[in-house]
């Protein structure tokens, strides 16, 4: 049996939103053990691993004008005017090298994702720009191991043109994991 075209739209809006949920799921997990233990980990378990990538420290602009103003005071020939006056820096790979050195005002009073002034080398305040501590966590990556993929993607067309069940679901129920505090349940228990 052939699966119609809204049956395929509708069973992929359902998986999306199902893989949305799980990506979400082990996202929080990842976020509580960073927050829980500064441990920022490679889960790597049967069928894949999963990743945690971090945000970065630096300096951005806030305010357009106001930095572009500093810039040209500070550093004359970056900067163009044009005609119809729009001030910019001019040289963006020099604007990123910029923005790369500025330092933070007390960047030790900062925790993860919080921002504060950026200073020049004289210690003035340098208006239209902050720096941001990294550390905060931003996303998961999930890698699946190749034989998995390989295994999935010979099933998938089958599942999707209605000859087989939804791969994965032949595995049977959810293991039961040991949670936080000794307590038992599923991984969606636990999340």
């Amino acid at each position: 049996m052939i699966r119609s075209r809204e049956d395929r739209l509708a069973l992929l809006l359902v998986h999306e939103a199902a893989a949305r949920a799980l990506r979400a799921s082990l996202k929080d997990e990842a976020t509580a053990n960073y927050r829980d233990h500064g441990s920022a980990d490679t889960w790597r378990m049967g069928g894949g691993k999963v990743t945690t990538n971090l945000s970065k420290s630096g300096a951005a602009i806030t305010d357009h004008d106001a930095f572009v103003a500093w810039v040209a005071e500070r550093y004359p020939t970056e900067v163009t005017t044009r005609t119809v006056v729009i001030r910019e820096v001019r040289n963006p790979k020099w604007l990123e090298e910029l923005l790369a050195g500025l330092d933070p005002m007390d960047p030790e009073e900062l925790d993860a994702g919080e921002s504060t002034a950026c200073v020049d080398s004289d210690g003035r305040i340098i208006p239209g720009a902050i720096w941001t501590m990294g550390g905060r966590m931003v996303s998961i990556s999930v890698y699946p191991d190749k034989d998995i993929t390989r295994r999935l993607d010979k099933v998938a067309g089958d599942y999707a043109a209605g000859r087989r069940q939804m791969p994965g679901l032949e595995m049977g129920e959810p293991r039961v994991i040991e949670g936080p505090a000794g307590e038992a349940g599923t991984p969606a228990e636990q999340a």
